[in-house]
C-alpha cells in the first residue's frame, strides 16, 4: 500500500522538468520531493529497444526510489497493455523492483504495479489488465512507465531497464504496437499490427549486381541469424546475428567481392528456418 500512496501523490502533484533530455518522445517526470541524479538518469535508444537508466536516493522514511517516464499519445484504451523488459541490475544495493503503468486523460488516471524479476537473464513480457480503466478512460492521452527500486539503505541506488514493443491487446481493436522503440518511432500515429508469424521475403532486385535488399519479419523479440551461402553450401557472408524486435526488418547485401553465380540466404529465428535463392549476375 505504501507504493500505491506515493504514486497517488505523484500523479496529483505538479510535474517539473529537471533538464533530462527526452528520447523517442519519452520524458522524465518527477515531483518536488524526488531526489535523482540528473547525470546518470538517462534514456537512450539502442538496437531497436530503449534503455531507461534510473539513479537517485531512496526516499526518507521509505525503502524505495521512484523514477517516472511518460510519453504523449492518443489512443483508445485496450483490454491490456504489454511491454517486453530486460532488467540490468547495475547496483547490488537494489533488492527488488516494481514497474508501474499509468494511463491518463484530461480528467482521470489509472495505474497498476507489477514486480520485476531481478535474476532473469532474458527478455520477458510484463502485462497489465486495463479493462477496469475503460469505465472512466475510454481513450488516454499520456502513458507512464514507472520504476520503483527497492533498497535497504538510504544511499543512491540505480538500475537500467531495457524495454521493447509497448503494445495494446483488445478484443475489438486487435493487437496494436504503441511504440516499437526504433529510431524512427514518432508516436501513436505509427500504430501497426503485430505480425502473425515469421517471414522471409524474396530479395529485390533478383538477379542483382552487386547490391540487393533482403526483408524479413519477426512476430516476437527473437535472436535472428541471416546467412548467405554459395552453391557448395559454404558460408560467404553473415548479414544478421543479433536479437531483433517485433516487426519488419531489412538488410542490404553487398556482393561486390563475390563472383557471379547462384547463392542462397537462410533465416533462422528460434525454431523457424527458411532458405531462398538469389542470383548474382554481372
Amino acid at each position: 500500500m505504501k507504493t500505491t500512496l506515493v504514486l497517488l501523490v505523484f500523479l496529483l502533484s505538479p510535474v517539473f522538468s529537471q533538464g533530462i533530455p527526452s528520447v523517442n518522445g519519452w520524458s522524465f517526470n518527477f515531483d518536488s520531493s524526488m531526489d535523482v541524479d540528473s547525470f546518470k538518469t538517462r534514456s537512450s535508444l539502442k538496437n531497436g529497444f530503449q534503455i531507461f537508466g534510473n539513479y537517485g536516493k531512496v526516499r526518507e522514511g521509505r525503502n524505495f526510489a521512484e523514477f517516472n517516464w511518460s510519453k504523449y499519445m492518443t489512443t483508445q484504451t485496450p483490454d491490456s497493455v504489454i511491454v517486453d523488459v530486460f532488467f540490468n541490475n547495475t547496483d547490488t544495493s537494489v533488492t527488488g523492483m516494481w514497474i508501474g503503468l499509468a494511463i491518463v486523460d484530461s480528467n482521470h488516471y489509472w495505474y497498476q504495479l507489477k514486480p520485476l524479476f531481478l535474476d532473469a537473464p532474458f527478455w520477458y513480457p510484463i502485462s497489465w489488465d486495463v479493462r477496469e480503466a475503460k469505465a472512466t478512460i475510454s481513450s488516454f492521452t499520456e502513458i507512464y512507465l514507472m520504476f520503483f527500486l527497492i533498497s535497504n539503505n538510504s544511499s543512491d541506488v540505480g538500475a537500467e531497464v531495457m524495454v521493447d514493443n509497448l503494445r495494446g491487446i483488445d478484443g475489438t481493436l486487435g493487437t496494436v504496437i504503441y511504440d516499437n522503440f526504433s529510431s524512427s518511432t514518432t508516436g501513436i500515429s505509427e500504430e501497426e499490427q503485430i505480425p502473425q508469424g515469421f517471414a522471409l521475403e524474396q530479395n529485390y532486385p533478383n538477379p542483382f549486381n552487386p547490391f540487393t535488399t533482403i526483408r524479413f519479419t519477426v512476430p516476437q523479440r527473437e535472436y535472428v541469424s541471416l546467412v548467405v551461402f554459395n552453391s557448395l553450401g559454404q558460408e560467404v557472408r553473415s548479414l544478421v546475428e543479433r536479437e531483433e524486435g517485433i516487426g519488419s526488418h531489412e538488410v542490404e547485401f553487398d556482393a561486390s567481392n563475390l563472383p557471379s553465380g547462384v547463392y542462397f540466404y537462410r533465416l533462422r529465428a528460434g525454431s523457424f528456418v527458411e532458405t531462398k535463392r538469389l542470383v548474382l549476375l554481372r
